[in-house]
């Protein structure tokens, strides 16, 4: 692909690519069940899916950290906003690390900048 675009569009660097992709990822807000029936919100608690969608973590502290909630156990998600995130992926495109976009809102960054030749 990067062949086809660079013969396309001479300022696009053949061999320049990187792994890096961003994309915009939901903040949830958990219900989840409780002990002897019923369920209750984690109300002021944020998490994201990681990248395969199997499992949660909680980022209300900042830093992503593993929570022992599992989606599809009887937790229902509310989105609450979105952050966005840079996505690490394979050389076949599958997701296998995620960061948090340090300067959300900017319109480049040295990953997406890195993909184009400078002008002289």
């Amino acid at each position: 692909m990067a062949k086809d675009m660079a013969k396309n569009d001479p300022k696009m660097l053949e061999t320049s690519s990187d792994e890096w992709m961003r994309k915009s990822i939901n903040k949830l807000e958990l219900t989840v069940p409780k002990n002897g029936g019923g369920t209750t919100t984690l109300y002021n608690r944020y998490f994201v899916r990681s990248y395969d969608g199997t499992e949660y973590y909680e980022i209300t502290s900042g830093a992503p950290v593993l929570s022992s909630y599992k989606p599809g156990l009887g937790i229902g998600e509310t989105v609450k906003g979105q952050q966005l995130a840079l996505l690490k992926v394979d050389k076949d495109g599958h997701y296998v690390s995620w960061h948090w976009e340090p300067k959300t809102g900017q319109k480049c960054t040295r990953s997406c900048y890195s993909s184009i030749k400078p002008h002289a």
